[in-house]
């Protein structure tokens, strides 16, 4: 078994609106965060493992010192576990990877309980250059806020990717979402990815 990794740092974000994401039904304020962090192979199942904690300090900026009464800043803390795997099944190589995370902070403006599970795999299909991609989202929140009701959101991703050579990925993926705040959506994508170097 490899030895642990440890890692640690500071983090600035200001989010770009993105109307297809579902992050947004529950805000994305920008904020300041430290985190810590530890990774843990374990090479006799072929997996790593990962824990991360962090503290994070969201900013009133938009509010009105004096006025308004949710002027200060609201702090939070959350932790997250995770793994990245490869699994042999018959002829086979799966990649899987997981993750469940919860943050609970202060105040009634971005106060409450968050909890966030992901997990994605990819196989390879009959042609082993063609592999079949999945990927879940499920974002549940309980506000503190009297006005906001808990709420959800969800999302489902299946798609085909066929690398081409070493330098290009065509991809095809139907992506939906739905939620406690708005219907379904479903979407197609065709994406082509191509590297190139100088």
């Amino acid at each position: 078994m490899a030895d642990a990794a440890l890692g640690a740092g500071v983090e600035h974000r200001r989010p770009i609106f993105d109307s297809a994401s579902i992050f947004n039904l529950f805000g994305a304020q920008p904020y300041q965060s430290v985190f810590a962090s530890v990774s843990l192979p374990v090479s006799a199942i072929a997996t790593d493992f990962d824990l991360r904690a962090w503290g994070r300090i969201y900013s009133s900026e938009e509010s009105t010192p004096g006025i308004d009464p949710f002027a200060s800043d609201a702090q939070a803390v959350g932790l997250a576990v995770g793994h990245r795997s490869v699994l042999q099944i018959g002829q086979r190589v799966l990649q899987w990877s997981s993750q469940l995370s919860h943050q609970t902070g202060t105040g009634e403006r971005y106060g409450g309980d968050q909890f966030l599970g992901e997990s994605r795999v990819r196989v390879p299909l009959g042609w082993q250059r063609l592999f079949l991609s999945g990927r879940a989202l499920l974002l549940l929140a309980w506000p503190d806020h009297h006005r906001h009701e808990p709420g959800y959101a969800t999302t489902g991703v299946l798609g085909v990717d066929l690398p081409l050579g070493d330098i290009a990925l065509l991809s095809v993926a139907t992506e939906t979402s739905l939620g406690s705040f708005y219907p379904a959506n479903s979407s197609l994508f065709v994406t082509f990815e191509l590297e190139a170097w100088p």
